[in-house]
């Protein structure tokens, strides 16, 4: 599983999954995209090239400042869980889906059980 989630890490880029949402713009020497348009809390918005990651100071729903991953942007942006935005990242790569075995089902049971406790918690 692991090893999955690394080789698709490499096929996809965080700032192409993101524009599909976000209108991005190149910003500074440091190589970051920020929100291009500078209302709706899009300024907040910052996704670090190099690392492949993402900070949204502001928007608590997609982790309020903290660095978070493509696989979570997909998950909050589509609203689905952690097996559902791999499959979605894994066909958008062109990678052929996990064979899901039994012991997984049951972690992703599991996770997502705790996910929906902590949404009715956050409410």
């Amino acid at each position: 599983m692991d090893n999955f989630v690394a080789e698709l890490k490499k096929r996809i880029r965080i700032e192409d999954v993101i524009s599909e949402t976000v209108e991005l713009e190149k910003g500074g020497r440091r190589g970051y995209v920020r929100g291009a348009r500078r209302g709706a809390g899009e300024h907040g918005l910052v996704v670090d090239l190099d690392g492949q990651r993402f900070a949204w100071n502001g928007n608590p729903e997609f982790g309020g400042g903290r660095y978070n991953d493509v696989i979570f942007w997909v998950m909050v942006r589509d609203r689905v869980d952690f097996k559902r935005a791999l499959e979605t990242l894994a066909r958008k790569a062109g990678m052929e889906l996990p064979k899901w075995n039994e012991e997984e089902q049951v972690q992703f049971a599991a996770i997502r059980k705790q996910e929906d406790v902590l949404e009715v918690a956050q409410r």
